[in-house]
C-alpha cells in the first residue's frame, strides 16, 4: 500500500521508508554518466541485435529509425544501433557483461556483438 511520493497538501513528497526499503534490498552503486549512458544504449542495441539475428529486421538502420521516429529516442545519438557504434562496441558490450543484474538474460550481450567486436565491425 505504499508508493514513491506520500501526497499531501504541499504536493508529492518522497516516502522515506519506501526508499529505505529499496536502499535495503539493492547495494548502493555510484554511476557515472557515461556507463549510466552505455548501459541504455547497450540495453536496447542488444534487443536490436536479437532482432537482427532472428531476421525480424533486415538492417540495423531500420532500428534505429524506429526508435527515433518512433520511440522518441534521442536524435543526437542517430538511434541505439548507430549509439553502441559510435560509444565503442567492445565499450558497450564489456559494461552489458559487467552489469551486475538478477536478470542476466535481458543483459547478457547477443552473439552478434562478438562477432562483430572480433572482426572489428560495427551495427550501422
Amino acid at each position: 500500500g505504499l508508493g514513491f511520493y506520500i501526497w499531501g497538501p504541499d504536493g508529492p513528497q518522497p516516502d522515506i521508508e519506501v526508499l529505505e526499503l529499496l536502499d535495503a534490498g539493492r547495494p548502493k552503486q555510484d554511476w557515472d554518466a557515461g556507463t549510466i549512458l552505455r548501459l541504455f544504449i547497450g540495453a536496447i542495441a542488444n534487443e536490436g541485435a536479437r532482432m537482427l539475428g532472428e531476421g525480424m529486421v533486415q538492417r540495423a538502420s531500420d532500428i534505429d529509425a524506429i526508435a527515433l521516429l518512433g520511440l522518441e529516442f534521442p536524435r543526437d545519438l542517430g538511434g541505439p544501433m548507430l549509439a553502441a557504434s559510435e560509444q565503442g562496441m567492445f565499450a558497450v558490450k564489456r559494461a552489458l557483461e559487467q552489469f551486475d543484474h538478477p536478470d542476466r538474460g535481458f543483459w547478457d550481450p547477443h552473439p552478434l556483438w562478438a562477432e562483430r567486436v572480433k572482426n572489428g565491425q560495427v551495427f550501422v
